[in-house]
C-alpha cells in the first residue's frame, strides 16, 4: 500500500492523525507517511490542524459549499449591464 492509501483508509474511521501514530500502527516508515501527507496537503486533500515542535496533526479537508447570492428580483449579483439583468429576469420567468 502507498502512504496515500494508508492515510485515506485510516481517515475513514478517524478524524485526524499524525504520521508517527500511523507509522506505529502500520509499521511503515514515518518519513514515507509524512511525505505522502505533505503531498496531500499541497493537493488540497488534507489540512494541517496542529503543529507541536516536530509533530504535525493532519485532518481531512472539509469543503464548504456557499449558496449563490441573489438580488431580491432573482438575478445574480454583479449584473452591471442592464441588458444582462433584463435577460436574466426574463429567463427566470420563463423557467418558472
Amino acid at each position: 500500500m502507498t502512504g496515500k492509501e494508508i492515510i485515506l483508509e485510516y481517515l475513514k474511521t478517524h478524524e485526524q492523525f499524525s504520521p508517527h501514530e500511523l507509522a506505529l500502527i502500520t509499521g511503515i516508515p514515518n518519513n514515507r507517511i509524512a511525505q505522502a501527507a505533505r503531498h496531500m496537503v499541497k493537493q488540497g486533500h488534507l489540512s494541517v490542524v496542529e503543529r507541536k515542535w516536530k509533530t504535525v496533526i493532519y485532518a481531512k479537508r472539509k469543503v464548504k459549499k456557499e449558496p449563490i447570492k441573489r438580488n431580491p428580483d432573482g438575478t445574480g449579483w454583479g449584473c452591471a449591464n442592464p441588458m444582462t439583468a433584463f435577460i436574466n429576469r426574463a429567463l427566470i420567468e420563463v423557467r418558472q
